[in-house]
C-alpha cells in the first residue's frame, strides 16, 4: 500500500499547513480510501508530494525554522514507519481463520 501525503489547504496563523496522508487497499473486491491527518506542520514551500518535508528547496534557513522542520520530519517519519510496520504485521495475520 502506498501513502500519498498531501498539504492541508489551510493554513494557521504562521502559515504551516497539515500534511494529510492517504492509501488506497482493495479489501474484498472493493477498494476502500483511507485518509488520516499527521499532526504534522510544515510551511508550503518545504512541501514535497514525494518526500513529506524537503528542506533543499531552500539555500538560506533561518536556524529556528530548520530546527522546527527536521523535528517535523523526524515526526513524519515516524508515522509513516508505524504505518508500514503495522501493514506488514496485518499481511502476516490472516483475519479470515476466525
Amino acid at each position: 500500500m502506498k501513502v500519498l501525503l498531501t498539504l492541508s489547504k489551510k493554513a494557521d496563523l504562521d502559515g504551516k499547513s497539515e500534511i494529510l496522508f492517504k492509501a488506497n487497499k482493495k479489501v474484498g473486491g472493493k477498494v476502500v480510501t483511507m485518509r488520516a491527518a499527521s499532526e504534522v506542520y510544515t510551511l508550503s514551500c518545504f512541501f514535497d508530494g514525494v518526500r513529506g518535508i524537503d528542506l533543499t528547496k531552500k539555500r538560506v534557513i533561518a536556524p529556528d525554522v530548520r530546527k522546527f522542520h527536521n523535528e517535523a520530519k523526524a515526526k513524519l517519519d515516524k508515522v509513516l514507519s508505524a504505518i508500514s510496520e503495522a501493514e506488514a504485521e496485518a499481511q502476516e495475520t490472516d483475519y479470515s481463520k476466525d
